[in-house]
């Protein structure tokens, strides 16, 4: 449920991680009602199964994350725009310009 929550898959749980907190929580919930120490070892011992569960994952998200930090970092950035080659200036000659033609290849926004 966590994993579909926050859209990471390295937090899926198998059946016998899920089974493991199960029982876990089972023995919390069979001694709530109860002031005696048998709580502290069940809250203990859900919060191990949870370490064991979820701290390898934890550190699975840290090493993709930091890979996927890195390969952006190494990505090329295209942000280059290629201008084209600007137009050659027309001469002017008694007062009439040359007769430039236009050429469709020279785009200078481009």
């Amino acid at each position: 449920m966590l994993a579909a929550a926050v859209k990471t898959p390295e937090l899926e749980l198998d059946k016998e991680e899920g089974k493991l907190l199960a029982e876990n929580i089972a023995a919390v919930n069979a001694h709530y009602g109860k002031v005696i120490d048998p709580k502290v070892m069940a809250w203990t011992g859900l919060i191990m199964a949870c370490g064991k569960v979820y701290a390898p994952r934890a550190v699975a998200i840290k090493m993709r994350l930091s890979m996927e930090k890195e390969a952006r970092k190494s990505a090329p950035r295209n942000n280059v725009v290629q201008m084209a080659a600007p137009a050659p200036a027309s001469s002017q000659q008694n007062g009439t310009f040359s007769s430039a033609k236009f050429d469709p290849s020279v785009n200078p926004l481009f």
